[in-house]
Order: structure tokens, then sequence, then C-alpha cells
């Protein structure tokens, strides 16, 4: 991007659009609208907690590793993708002396996108199958949600070798998962719905209305 352009921010189709951003934005927005409606927002948050890791799961497989976008260092495991010209880490490659640049490939790297979809997808299926099943209290879906993919995150964050901020040997995204980590730990030592439907209705969740 041209170091200068002011309005880089907003065009998109050259960038941006990154899961923790429009995270935390969405789930501001969502506690205000469901504040405002009067619904009861611990429900709401739960379905939240398995569409999501869902939803990540697809974007994460179909449209971070086809686009190349997010990926990682240069491996000799086998499981492992290397990207054509123009795409993916390849420029990055050519920049750093690893290949030439009439290289028709670039080295093998890490599929750190298909390591985060397939990490959403079990965490999808555990949130869906069991937590969601057996829940204690309303709330505990988003919860097991904002623990388990914040700690996939923050590990394979270190497999990952794109340009993306830093701070003390730690990437962006790191540093927000240690917060959305100690979001879903405080969630469940609070137990927020009991509060709210204590303060709200004079009893447990099971006693409002629905």
């Amino acid at each position: 991007y041209p170091p200068r352009d002011c309005l880089s921010v907003f065009k998109v189709w050259k960038g941006g659009l990154v899961f923790y951003g429009g995270f935390i934005f969405a789930v501001l927005f969502a506690f205000w609208y469901m504040r405002h409606f009067q619904l009861p927002p611990w429900k709401i948050a739960d379905i939240f907690g398995y569409i999501l890791p869902l939803g990540l799961a697809l974007t994460r497989s179909i449209g971070c590793t086809l686009n190349g976008c997010c990926y990682g260092k240069p491996t000799e495991l086998f499981m492992s993708i290397r990207y054509p010209r123009g795409i993916g880490p390849f420029d990055d490659h050519v920049k750093a002396g690893y290949i030439l640049s009439n290289s028709r490939f670039s080295l093998h790297v890490h599929p750190t996108q298909l390591y985060h979809a397939v990490a959403s997808l079990i965490i999808f299926l555990v949130a869906y199958l069991v937590i969601r099943k057996r829940k204690r209290f309303d709330g505990e879906v988003f919860a097991f949600f904002a623990v388990a993919y914040a700690v996939q995150r923050f590990l394979v964050e270190f497999l990952r070798n794109d340009p993306r901020g830093s701070l003390l040997y730690l990437s962006t995204s790191q540093i927000i998962s240690l917060g959305i980590f100690g979001l879903g730990i405080w969630l469940y030592w609070k137990k927020p719905s009991r509060a709210y439907y204590a303060k709200r209705f004079g009893g447990e969740p099971d006693d409002a209305v629905r």
C-alpha cells in the first residue's frame, strides 16, 4: 500500500477485513442491540458461540487458503502448501532471497489457514454437540468459544509468517487473544446470566419469560 495513503484503511478490496477487528465491534454492537430491544443477551450469545467457529472453519479453509493470506513459516513437513507467483508468500520469499523472481512457486509453508480451520471445526462440534446440551448457565457456550478460540489462535500464530503487527514478541492477534481468553474465563467465573435474570425477573434463567 502507498505508505502515506490516509484512505487506505477504507480500501477493503486491498486487504483488511480481519476477524478480531470485526469480532470486537460486532460484539459491542450486538450487546447494544440486545439491551436496546430487551433481548436475553446471554441466550443469544450462546448461539454465536457455535455459529462463529463454524463460519471461521469455512472462511479459513476456503477463503484464506485459496487467497494465500495468513500463510505460515517455511517447512519441510509433508503437511505443507506452496503458492504460485503473485499469491500468498511468493513475493515475500523473493524479497527475502529464498527463491528467484522467475520461480514458479514459493517455498513450502505451514498451511496455518487449515490449522485454524480444523481447530475452529472442532470448537464448533464440541460447542454444539456437547456444551450447548449440557450448559449450566446462559453464556457458557460463548465462554467456551472465547477460551478455546483464543488458545488455538495464540498457538497457531507462532507458525504464521505473514506481515502483521507485533508487540513484545507477540503478534497483535496474540495480544487480543489474551483479552478474549480473559473474557471467557470471566464468564465462567461470574456466570453473568444468573445475575441478569435474578435482577430482571427475580429468579433463575428458567424462570424468565421466553
